[in-house]
């Protein structure tokens, strides 16, 4: 038998067996912990007397029956109701948990004899008991499954992606790059939530993601379940990962190689060596400036000697989010994108080929020769591959700390109207690399010169002329901006002053020094020789000297509430300087 109490948190309907009394438990829709009671309440029956505990239970039953009917108003216009979720201290026993909804609305109902809007996703989880690996003596698997309109498992729900988590990962399958595998591609997708901590990582026999720590069998246990229970063509596994979860990914790759057909990963380190030729269709991907650049570099090298592709890539951040602590390591939708279509295109090779998935050279699109030629499973990924610059992105992130660094970059699907010269000062490596700042500059549809800083200030600004010169002469009708953070600001500026070309529509500095010992290093010294406009951004704790107020043609803004690197606003700010 069973019975139905409701979550006092969000209100959701919960369906319990009576095997659960006295079992602690979890509402699926948001996660809050719940104790089941040992006995359900018995309201009727003999008493004894009113007595004073008495009847604060006839109060308090009054009280819960209003309460119930008050709920029981809301589920009823959901007909929600879930099955509720045992946490792992239940012994032995695996209890499923499932609901399914519809993804546009996801407490819409769906009862078992309606037809299920197309396209529909059904979503649960349950435990698998007694793994007894480090912290994790039980793990709960978390699923999506899409189904047909008849409540089936959709056609192409065969194809089934494991998500390898990062470290401490729990809200599975809310994010939009998760959802897009059923939701979009019509494919299955499950996890793990497994418990770990930074105490862990680089320990072979405890950290999930080496083999050593025992996962694997676990993911493919997993898998074996989710086939036999929605009835699946059986087929080798998908894989996509990011941070921990795809080193998981990639050593997965390596000691698992004849159970797997495709893995899309993006900021893993921890990296096994590859020994033998992989059958495995790859796809690594870091964020530039990602720690784990280097590992993957090594990994794809590793491959060609051993005669096997691994599509490699670097991707933009994301802007909006430069001040949080994972800017050059947390992947962006371009990644994402190229995740999704890589996966769901291999899918598709492979169930056009008989459900095997055929060697690179035998995909239907490349692009280059000898070495250099690469293998594309669609038209539709090589378009999103070809609109990263490579050859680019792998010069500046290669040079941009040189004292001679000068580089121009268009993106090929921008029109440009305006030309920007941008110097960046290596104090702001910690915040921003170049190659963030020229990378977001051409985005914004301008052609983006920058120029490298070196410890003789002279010659650098020798050069920051020469190629403010270059600029002038070689767009005779492009407006030029000219932009610098911290002494590669002040020293753009003193350039452009000495210029003095009415064409230079702004100059502008982020935490530039206004005076400077040496008067031909100095933007105050140089202003007398243009009124130029010029805009000076402080953050933090200023200790620069600062342009004097009511200074013509010349803005002054501080923002003492960020700290020196400017928070999020870094992009914003230098959108604004450059339009």
């Amino acid at each position: 038998m069973s019975f139905k109490i409701n979550c006092l948190h969000c209100n959701q309907r919960l369906e319990a067996e009576n095997e659960m009394l006295g079992c602690e438990g979890a509402c699926l829709s948001c996660g809050v912990a719940l104790k089941i009671p040992r006995k359900m309440p018995n309201v009727g029956g003999k008493r004894s007397g009113a007595s004073g505990g008495s009847i604060f239970w006839i109060i308090f039953l009054i009280g819960s029956c209003a309460v119930s009917f008050w709920f029981y108003q809301e589920t009823k216009k959901r007909n929600a109701v879930v099955k509720l979720q045992v946490t792992a201290s239940v012994p032995v026993k695996t209890i499923e948990v499932s609901r399914t909804t519809a993804p546009s609305s996801p407490q819409s109902p769906v009862k078992s004899s309606e037809k299920l809007q197309k396209p529909s996703v059904k979503q649960g989880s349950f435990v698998l008991e007694n793994i007894n690996l480090h912290r994790n003596k039980s793990v709960v698997v978390h699923y999506a499954i899409p189904l047909d309109e008849t409540g089936k498992p959709g056609s192409d729900a065969h194809n089934i992606v494991f998500y390898a988590p990062y470290i401490t990962e729990r809200n599975f399958f809310q994010r939009d790059f998760h959802k897009w595998f059923p939701e979009k591609a019509g494919f299955s997708i499950f996890s793990l939530e497994i418990y770990s901590t930074n105490e862990d990582i680089g320990v072979r026999d405890k950290y999930y993601c080496f083999s050593e720590a025992g996962w694997y069998d676990v993911v493919f246990k997993a898998q074996a379940k989710i086939i036999q229970d929605f009835k699946l063509k059986p087929r080798k596994l998908l894989i996509i990962g990011e941070s921990a979860g795809a080193a998981m990914a990639q050593q997965m790759g390596v000691h698992c190689l004849d159970r797997i057909d495709a893995i899309a990963m993006v900021g893993g380190g921890y990296f096994d060596p590859q020994k033998e030729k992989s059958k495995i269709a790859w796809l690594a991907l870091n964020t530039w400036g990602c720690p784990g650049v280097e590992a993957n570099r090594d990994f794809q090298k590793e491959a060609a000697e051993l005669g096997f592709q691994v599509l490699r890539a670097e991707t933009p951040p994301i802007w909006e989010k430069k001040g949080k602590q994972h800017f050059h390591h947390s992947p962006s939708d371009t990644a994402f994108s190229l995740m999704q279509i890589f996966i769901r295109d291999i899918a598709k090779i492979r169930d056009d080929n008989n459900g095997i998935v055929p060697p690179p050279d035998k995909w239907s699109c490349s692009s280059g020769t000898g070495d250099a030629k690469m293998y594309f499973p669609s038209k539709g990924f090589e378009a999103i591959w070809e609109s990263l610059p490579h050859n680019s992105i792998r010069i500046i992130t290669q040079y941009q700390d040189k004292a001679d660094f000068n580089f121009t970059l268009k993106l090929p699907d921008k029109k440009y109207d305006r030309v920007v010269l941008f110097v960046h000062d290596p104090a702001y490596y910690e915040s921003t690399l170049p190659i963030d700042n020229i990378y977001r500059i051409a985005e914004l549809g301008a052609v983006c010169i920058s120029v490298g800083l070196g410890e003789d200030y002279f010659k650098s600004l020798k050069n920051i002329e020469d190629a403010l010169g270059k600029i002038l002469k070689e767009n005779p009708n492009l407006p030029v901006y000219v932009a610098g953070s911290g002494n590669g600001g002040m020293l753009s500026a003193v350039a452009a002053l000495k210029n003095g070309d009415k064409r230079i529509k702004k100059i502008f500095c982020m935490n530039s020094p206004w005076e400077w010992p040496f008067a031909e290093l100095s933007p105050a010294a140089n202003r007398k020789r243009s009124v130029l406009p010029m805009e000076f951004i402080y953050a933090g704790k200023n200790n620069q000297s600062v342009p004097p107020a009511n200074l013509p043609n010349t803005k002054v803004t501080e923002w003492r509430s960020l700290d020196g690197n400017f928070g999020d606003k870094w992009f914003s700010l230098l959108e604004d300087a450059v339009k």
